[in-house]
């Protein structure tokens, strides 16, 4: 049941309430769904959160400490199987659809791929030489020769 506006302006100056929110998602809990036990809509808690740095940074770390729990949950899963408590096949799809969820929240945790932070710089050397030429130079003295003094060599 949605809430009244002037009750969902104040859950959004509430401190209590977004702590409430973040443990939420961080115990396993989607975003939508805590919209909706909240009687908010969805968009009003995601721009709300998105609109302030603080909320968004806590947001994030509730997204890696829920793709924590899922992980944590996978186990759960595997040893209702090993137990004969749970069906294979429906472990499979369940195992399927947290490993998805830990790796879209903790990539670099739960990621299968390997990213790679490649920087390539373009190298000119025809400029690096003359530029090694020039701090030589001027490192040393060159002597300088006259073409008009050559006459007496």
């Amino acid at each position: 049941m949605r809430q009244s506006p002037s009750h969902v302006r104040s859950l959004m100056i509430d401190e209590d309430f977004w702590a409430k929110v973040f443990k939420r998602i961080g115990e396993g809990v989607s975003l939508r769904s805590v919209a909706e036990d909240h009687g908010v809509a969805y968009s009003t808690l995601h721009d709300r959160i998105h609109a302030d740095d603080e909320r968004k940074k806590r947001y994030l770390e509730a997204l890696t400490s829920r793709a924590m729990h899922h992980a944590a949950r996978i186990e759960e899963l595997v040893e209702l199987v090993e137990s004969g408590k749970l069906e294979p096949h429906a472990a499979k799809v369940a195992i399927d659809a947290r490993k998805w969820i830990a790796s879209r929240f903790h990539p670099r945790q739960f990621s299968e791929r390997l990213a790679l932070d490649a920087r390539v710089e373009k190298i000119d050397l025809a400029q690096m030489h003359l530029d090694e030429l020039k701090r030589l130079m001027q490192k040393k003295k060159v002597k300088e020769i006259n073409p008009e003094n050559t006459e007496a060599l």
